[in-house]
This record gives structure tokens, sequence and C-alpha cells, in this order.
């Protein structure tokens, strides 16, 4: 049996590999191991964003804030933007920019969705008022 660890890494390896229904099979599995961390709820949210599980990855990446409220990548955007939820996403990468002030992406996502809100272009493709923004987090960080 793996630990909630190793299940973390083996769903992240399966998000990058475009198995999304698989990493969350394994996200799963680490939560009923251990609810008390907000990792796989996260990460399982990153997971139905790449399902267009939109509502759904918000119920999970809100579950992560309620267990870590200083969780920055928990706070994340884009679930909310794929939904014109605009102003909550900027409201997500502003609390997570605060949490995380060097890590560039929040402060990129940021700006985007701020351009979006204010009707100028946004420097990552946008479709149908859509914001269409990876998701992934960097490594870097995980």
């Amino acid at each position: 049996m793996m630990d909630y660890w190793d299940l973390i890494e083996r769903g992240r390896k399966k998000i990058n590999l475009d198995m999304p229904v698989e990493a969350i099979e394994d996200f799963q599995e680490a939560i009923r191991i251990n609810p008390d961390e907000a990792d796989a709820f996260a990460w399982r949210g990153y997971a139905k964003i790449d399902l267009k599980q939109y509502q759904e990855a918000i119920e999970d990446f809100t579950r992560a804030i309620k267990i870590n409220p200083d969780y920055a990548f928990a706070y994340h955007g884009d679930a909310k933007a794929s939904l014109e939820q605009y102003q909550e996403a900027i409201e997500d990468y502003t609390r997570a920019t605060r949490l995380l002030p060097d890590y560039s992406l929040f402060k990129k996502r940021l700006v985007d969705l701020e351009n979006i809100v204010t009707g100028n272009s946004p420097q990552s493709e946008v479709e149908e008022g859509q914001c269409e923004i990876s998701h992934k987090p960097s490594s870097i960080y995980w």
C-alpha cells in the first residue's frame, strides 16, 4: 500500500501525462488515508480542471483552504475564471500572491484576469470570454 505522499507524487505525474481520471483516483486514495492534508484536495482540483469540472474543482480548492488557509496553491482562480467568475478569481490570485510573492505565475495570472475585467488584452490567450490560462503549477514549489 502506498503512503499519502507517494500517492500525491504518482497523481501529479498522471496529471502531467494528461491522465486526470487516473490522477483523481490517486488523490482520492490519499484523501482516504489523510483527509486532514490540503495537498490531495488541491491536486484533485487541478485534475478536475483538466476534465472541465470547474465547480467540483472549486469545491476541492475550498476544502484545501479550509484545511490550510495559508496554502497558496489552493487559491486557484482558473476554475472560477473558466466560469466567468473573474472577480472571485482575482481575489484568489491576490491572496496567493500575498502568500507566495516570489511565484511569478500567480502574478501573471492576476494581471491577465485584471486585463480581462478591464477590457484590455490579456497576456494569455482568451477565447469567447473564457479564461484559458494553463492551471498547472510549476513543480518548483511542489
